[in-house]
């Protein structure tokens, strides 16, 4: 880019046309090169932030699943009228679920929204790739 301006600039110093265009030229270039970069590192980033998400879904599905296994337990606990059911409340454990639940539906609302968003900066760094790269074979 920087090349590209001092390029335009000794045109503009020697009133060369012909040197002006193809600087002029060459710095359009330089901009949409830069703006592919931009856009590229802006999808490789946000993809981070999705992926980041999945792993919070992913372990909040794995609480939720605990949560479960816990109350699952303490029925079975009180269908045998064990001794040791007394020690536990039940709400407790439900209660535990609910939460979990909630909380993996917000990560999983999250994981996807976040997804959502990568897939069309994707497109749009595809999209500006490709005009570079029709714009370079001309």
């Amino acid at each position: 880019m920087k090349a590209a301006k001092a390029e335009s600039k000794a045109a503009k110093a020697n009133q060369d046309d012909e040197r002006m265009t193809a600087a002029t030229a060459l710095i359009a270039g330089a901009e949409e090169d830069l703006a592919t970069a931009r856009a590229l590192l802006k999808w490789q980033e946000q993809e981070q932030e999705a992926r980041e998400a999945e792993v919070s879904m992913a372990k909040s599905a794995l609480d939720l699943a605990e949560a479960r296994r816990d109350i699952a337990r303490v029925r079975l606990l009180s269908q045998e009228n064990a001794p040791s059911v007394e020690k536990y409340d039940l709400s407790d454990f439900e209660s535990n679920v609910a939460k979990r639940q909630k909380e993996h539906e917000t990560a999983s609302r999250k994981a996807r929204e976040k997804m959502a968003r990568v897939d069309k900066l994707k497109v749009d760094w595809e999209r500006l790739a490709k005009n570079v790269d029709i714009a370079e074979t001309e």
